[in-house]
């Protein structure tokens, strides 16, 4: 850019980030032309999106990772936090491999840590944290992330150790606790205690640190045996969680019904290349085992893990030129009669072969795209659908203790969490009735209880030959960024269904779901 052009694009930026949408659209209009620079198109992207073009704005985004290196630190960070917005991982590596100008700050590199993870790009953001950390060794969130990577990678003890170094610098990191107490063991939960009820003191109320502190008291004193205690720091959590995000059963009930009334015309896609990327979809309820069985499948040499991520949704939004932070709501659900799913499939597929690394299949974990089965079915009739059921009562009580901010606005009573249950349970009966043949059931206790049976029973499903490396435990590969991070590599556990008993009485609203 010349040094006019650069002067009206950071006058663009001061606009948008004022969030004057129109006056940042004329300011880039001139920027625009012939062949633009990367960083006026994410601008432009940005902008886009205020206005609802969600369409436009990932063309936008594509043309500005093809238009190449970002023109200060800054720029390269909007358009990281862009890509992430837009679900588009491989232009969030194509970016993270090049150099932006000028100096970024410690907090713009933890970010992009962050975005780097999430995006599933681990080893690029366990690179990244190494840097952080040398370059800022007394920053807490370098360490935070570390210990974060570390229980993504199955490294149990560098991770409490890494958490531990970022609590000493900070001892309110909420987010550092939940971590330790997602991995800690009953030995060690007594101090654990004491550190968190100090670390409560100066917490600021009805914040999402206070809940994290909440959630995690609750999981040491579970191991203490110390129940009564561990359900009043529960019901604590869940007090806070649900003000920061509220369950809204009226809207929850139109959107299952507007679900089930959904009709899509034929579809017929375009014949795929011979041995392109095959499709697994693992779904059900959060907490219900879909990690477990993931981690079985992609033991397989012929599998990719792909984690949990939203391209089903993100493809689903750009051909309706629509944006929603949710796997489907009632406008995408009307929208989607008119789509051009063979866009859907073009764009779904190509993340695919990006991420298989030249496996031929992958897998999907998302549990709530159990809410879509309608939707995959139909752009991917060759898919297969797993889902996963546990006992209702372990399943919900798993929900209620597990705190995620902004995705299981249900979890947050026993009462709420019921009725999704119950709605849930009513969804799937109606997928069985209207695709009979295409979801394959897994009772979760089932497979624990009998792990070689089930597991030839999923390979032969996804017409897979079996393979005993699925059943090892030591023989898994790659990062688990879920909830169930710290479990998935302790092998097949049988005995967590009963967790729930001495909350008996306080879940009483759910015992009827069994």
């Amino acid at each position: 850019m010349t040094a006019t052009d650069g002067q009206r694009y950071l006058q663009a930026r001061s606009l948008v980030d004022a969030e004057r949408w129109r006056d940042a659209a004329a300011t880039l209009a001139p920027l625009l032309g012939g062949d633009p620079p990367s960083a006026p198109l994410a601008l432009a992207a940005e902008v886009a999106l205020a206005f609802g073009a969600y369409a436009e704005a990932c063309e936008l985004a594509r043309r500005a990772v093809d238009s190449g290196t970002q023109p200060d630190a800054q720029a390269r960070l909007r358009l990281l936090r862009l890509l992430r917005r837009l679900e588009m991982p491989a232009e969030i590596e194509r970016v993270l491999d090049t150099e932006s100008g000028g100096a970024s700050t410690r907090e713009a590199d933890a970010e992009a840590v962050l975005i780097a993870s999430s995006a599933g790009l681990h080893e690029r953001a366990e690179q990244r944290v190494e840097a952080l950390l040398e370059r800022a060794p007394g920053f807490a969130d370098a360490h935070y992330l570390a210990g974060m990577l570390d229980m993504f990678a199955g490294r149990r003890e560098a991770s409490l150790q890494a958490l531990d170094r970022a609590l000493a610098i900070e001892p309110r990191m909420a987010n550092a606790h939940w971590l330790i107490a997602m991995q800690s063991s009953g030995s060690e939960a007594a101090p654990r205690v004491r550190q968190l009820r100090e670390a409560l003191r100066g917490i600021v109320p009805d914040t999402e640190a206070e809940a994290y502190a909440h959630f995690s008291l609750h999981r040491h004193l579970h191991r203490l045996g110390r129940f009564e205690e561990a359900w009043t720091a529960l019901e604590a959590g869940m007090r806070v969680a649900g003000r920061l995000d509220p369950y809204d059963r009226a809207r929850t009930a139109a959107l299952f019904e507007a679900i089930r009334r959904t009709r899509l015309p034929a579809f017929v896609p375009r014949p795929r290349p011979a041995g392109d990327v095959a499709l697994v979809f693992i779904v059900g309820m959060f907490r219900s085992g879909p990690s477990l069985i993931e981690r079985v499948v992609t033991r397989h040499p012929d599998v990719m893990d792909g984690g949990e991520t939203f391209q089903f949704t993100a493809a689903l939004r750009e051909a309706a030129d629509y944006e929603s932070r949710d796997v489907v709501d009632e406008q995408l659900l009307a929208l989607a009669p008119r789509l051009d799913f063979e866009a859907v499939r073009t764009r779904v597929l190509d993340y695919a072969r990006w991420r298989a690394r030249g496996r031929g299949w992958l897998t999907e974990k998302l549990p709530s795209n159990f809410l879509g089965i309608g939707l995959i079915a139909h752009a991917f009739p060759e898919a297969r659908i797993i889902h996963l059921r546990r006992d209702p009562v372990a399943t919900c009580f798993s929900n209620l203790r597990t705190y995620v901010r902004g995705t299981a606005g249900y979890s947050n009573s026993v009462d709420d969490v019921a009725d999704y249950y119950r709605r849930y349970d009513a969804l799937m009966a109606h997928w069985r009735t209207l695709l009979p043949g295409r979801i394959l059931d897994v009772v979760y206790e089932e497979f624990v209880s009998d792990p070689e049976t089930q597991a030839r029973r999923i390979l032969d499903y996804c017409g897979l030959p079996f393979d005993a490396a699925v059943l090892d435990p030591t023989s898994g590969r790659g990062h688990s960024a879920t909830a169930s991070a710290a479990d998935v590599r302790t092998g097949i556990q049988r005995d967590r269904g009963r967790e729930w008993e001495p909350y008996r009485g306080q879940l009483a609203p759910l015992l009827p779901l069994r």
